[in-house]
Order: structure tokens, then sequence, then C-alpha cells
């Protein structure tokens, strides 16, 4: 059989990976021999969290593309449409990537996204005096796993582009967050640790994405963070939302193509996303070292010599 039209947007998508597994190797390379990383390593998790949202940014355009050359459109009306297209994919959220792909598709592929990353319990820990307040963070061990789906799976990458952004406006820490999330933080979570329901689960999916410390007391309009920072469980975690919203992205779009443009996944391979193996593999664990969603993960060697 042939490859599936969208396979095509999943092999641009995986050469764009080359660059978050190489950043990988080149953070884990870098680390003494008893694990500790110096202070530049936290440069390369933001160039890997930045790289990571860059290829979901290429994937959801290719995708997109793809989808609509499989409906027969003409090379010259691609052209215009792939020029279009890239223009207005600018910032790879959830609410950017529903408006592109509804807008061009009728497709809204909220519902679809699926992600499985390693997270910390919620905590409430390690006071320090910071002036007249204190702080404490709110993770501890990251021995958690959890899969995320629709909106809370766009929460996760939301976060994750939020954090791409503040890298290159070196705004305050609050850019991070939405107002009822500052609001959160500043009556209840710099307090006391996260209470059962809608705050662990605020918390965790948080801590999947960076690692936060609090202040205490806080009155408006002071930001209740007193900083964030990335791990490198952040760094892997951001290579696997990235591959987890491609596939499921991918996923959902297949599916919509089979029921509405007679595209029957059926008739051709199935699906999958290539990813170079390496470090990274490793320090996710084999659970979380595969896709989520019905478009595999196909795990190649790590042999940046050899690309072509």
């Amino acid at each position: 059989m042939n490859d599936h039209p969208l396979q095509l947007a999943l092999q641009r998508s995986a050469r764009a990976l080359s660059t978050v597994t190489d950043l990988l190797e080149i953070a884990k390379g870098r680390k003494s021999p008893g694990g500790r990383s110096d202070a530049r390593q936290a440069s390369l998790y933001r160039a890997v969290v930045t790289a990571s949202m860059g290829v979901v940014e290429e994937a959801t355009e290719a995708l997109i593309v793809e989808a609509l050359r499989s409906q027969g459109i003409s090379s010259t009306g691609m052209t215009l449409l792939e020029s279009t297209i890239a223009k207005l994919m600018q910032t790879p959220n959830s609410g950017e990537i529903s408006k592109l792909m509804t807008s061009f598709l009728g497709f809204d592929p909220k519902s679809c996204l699926k992600v499985r990353l390693r997270t910390s319990a919620p905590a409430f820990r390690e006071p320090k005096s910071f002036g007249a307040q204190t702080s404490r963070q709110l993770w501890t061990i990251y021995n958690q796993e959890r899969t995320w789906s629709g909106p809370d799976a766009a929460q996760v990458l939301d976060r994750f582009v939020k954090i791409r952004h503040s890298f290159a406006h070196q705004d305050s820490s609050v850019v991070l967050f939405t107002k009822p999330e500052v609001d959160l933080i500043r009556n209840h979570l710099s307090t006391r640790r996260a209470a059962p329901g809608p705050e662990v689960d605020m918390v965790e999916k948080l801590n999947a994405t960076c690692a936060v410390r609090v202040l205490s007391p806080v009155q408006r309009p002071q930001d209740p963070v007193r900083d964030w920072r990335l791990h490198e469980t952040h760094a892997v975690n951001a290579l696997l939302t990235t591959a987890g919203v491609v596939t499921s992205l991918a996923d959902g779009l297949a599916t919509f193509l089979d029921s509405t443009a007679g595209v029957s996944r059926s008739a051709f391979n199935p699906l999958c996303l290539d990813i170079e193996t390496g470090g990274w593999v490793k320090l996710a664990g084999q659970t979380l070292a595969t896709s989520p969603c019905g478009v595999s993960w196909r795990l190649v060697p790590y042999l940046p010599g050899s690309r072509t």
C-alpha cells in the first residue's frame, strides 16, 4: 500500500524534531559525571522548549497543507494556500491551531489532543526567607506519569508556548498563567499545599512544564510567583508534548478526512512519526517513549551524521 497523504507532514515534522533531540543530547553530554548541571544548562533546556514549539508550528502548517492537497486542490492553488497558512500560523497554541484547522478544513482538533508526561505531586516545601516573605516550591520528586487529553492536553501545550514566549519578551512570571490561575496561586497555593481535586490537577499540569516557587504573603497586584525554572524533566516533557500533539493532530485529522473527504485510512499504510532515540528515551522511560494515540512513534537510531 501507499503512504497516507498526511505521512508527508509527519516526515517534515520528524526532520524538525532532530533539532530537539540534538539539543537534548548536547545537554546530556555537558552534565558532570555526578549528574549535576551548571548554570548554563538552563539555557539549553530553554532552547529545547523553543525548538519543540517550533516543531508544533511547522507540523500544524504541514498537516493542513497535506490535508488540503489530498482533496485535489490544484498546484497553483496549493502554492497560494501554503504561503497564506505560513503567514497565519505564528503562535502554535491550541487556540490558534484550532482556528487555523477549522478555517481551512472545517476540523476542530482540540478534543483529539493527547500527551503523556512525567510530573510531580503538588508540594509546599523548602521554606526560605525572601525579605519579609517566605518562598516555597510547588514540586517534589518527578516520579509520576500522567496522560492528559482534550482541553487538559491543550493547557499543557499552551503553557509550553507561554514559556517560549516569555524567553523572547523577558516578562514577569505571571505571563505563564491565566488570571484565574494567578488568583489561585496568590490566594491559596502561596499559603498551603494544593487541595485534592482541581487544585491538584492544575499543579500537576504546571509541574509537568516548569518548576515554580511561590511567595507569601502577597497582595494585589504583586506577582505571587518568586521564580520558575526548567529541569531536565521539563526539557524531555517538551519533546514528549510536541510528539504527542503532532501525532494526535495527525490521528484526529486522518479520521476526519476518512469520514468527510473519502481519504480512507484503511487504503494506506499506517501513519507514524519517526523520532531519533538518544538519552531522552532513558530519561523518559519506556512507558513515556511511546505514542499516546493511534499514530505510532517509530524510534530510529540517533545518527546525526547520516541525515540527508
